[in-house]
């Protein structure tokens, strides 16, 4: 089958919690398929780990062995790199990804600890400056609709559960805030317009998590809860950035990354935004 890093990235990251190498899961595999752990050869299992190659046959074992899901063979590859350069551009990307209904890559500890490293800190001043000449012009208007848009979604969601007004969240940011983020905005409109787009992405994101405990649900809340920090530092907003660390952090507890919750937690009260350069490293972890 063609190499898949998402599905690579499971492997990897069960083994680890198990202590396992190539030999033990090949063992293992070995002792699921016919009973005979010299079944399979190490090097295979290790080019499953490292994303060499990614297992056809051999997948519903390694599913059975490691408490994958079956269909997470599916799973799409990532985004490409280019869209997490933008935060705008990545996270209407993952609002269309929502809306056309894909699937999505599993929450790990490691996108968790990555979205620390992601913010562009100069992003709104450097739209300010760049906005095409038929661009949309976004005044107060367009913050204040955004923001009664996320009450009046936030108070249907808690009435009726996340699942019924997630589409309608995801179909709102991108179809009317899509333009006024790609507008010609003053700095403080936009730093204004991408708070309030923080605060609807973290509905989203809510709105994933009450939705259902699937992997897939779980991985979406992840995604959008990233990018609602990431909107929120870029605006200056520190309150924000805190609420949407905090979503977080409390997914990591679910999932068991604790070590990972602990360092989102620990983020705000190390001074603000200040945090998102001491944590810059974290990105690079996987």
């Amino acid at each position: 089958m063609p190499r898949n890093p998402a599905v690579a990235e499971l492997i990897k990251r069960a083994c680890q919690e198990r202590g396992w190498g190539p030999s033990e899961l090949a063992r293992a595999l070995g002792l699921a398929e016919c009973g005979d752990p010299r079944r399979l050869q190490r090097q295979h299992a290790r080019r499953w780990i490292e994303g060499e190659r990614t297992p056809g046959h051999w997948w519903p074992y390694i599913a059975q062995v490691l408490a994958l899901d079956p269909e997470a063979i599916n799973l799409p590859e990532p985004m490409p790199a280019a869209l997490h350069t933008d935060t705008v551009a990545s996270v209407l990307h993952l609002g269309r990804s929502d809306v056309e209904r894909r699937e999505f890559i599993l929450a790990s500890s490691g996108y968790a600890l990555s979205a620390l490293g992601l913010p562009d800190m100069d992003s709104i001043t450097r739209r300010t400056k760049t906005a095409l000449p038929g661009a949309v012009r976004v005044g107060q208007g367009e913050v204040a609709a955004v923001r009664h848009m996320v009450k009046a979604l936030g108070d249907s969601a808690s009435e009726l559960g996340g699942g019924h007004a997630r589409h309608l969240a995801a179909r709102y940011l991108t179809q009317d805030v899509a333009p006024w983020l790609e507008g010609r905005f003053t700095e403080a409109t936009g730093r204004d317009l991408f708070a309030a787009t923080s605060q609807l992405v973290h509905l989203a994101g809510w709105m994933a998590q009450d939705e259902g405990d699937t992997p897939e649900l779980r991985g979406l809340a992840q995604r959008y809860y990233a990018h609602s920090f990431r909107l929120a530092a870029e605006a200056g907003d520190p309150e924000l950035s805190a609420t949407a660390l905090r979503g977080l952090a409390v997914q990591c507890v679910d999932l068991g990354y604790r070590a990972e919750a602990v360092q989102l937690g620990l983020a705000p009260a190390l001074g603000g935004l200040y945090a998102v350069w001491l944590s810059r490293p974290l990105g690079r972890l996987k």
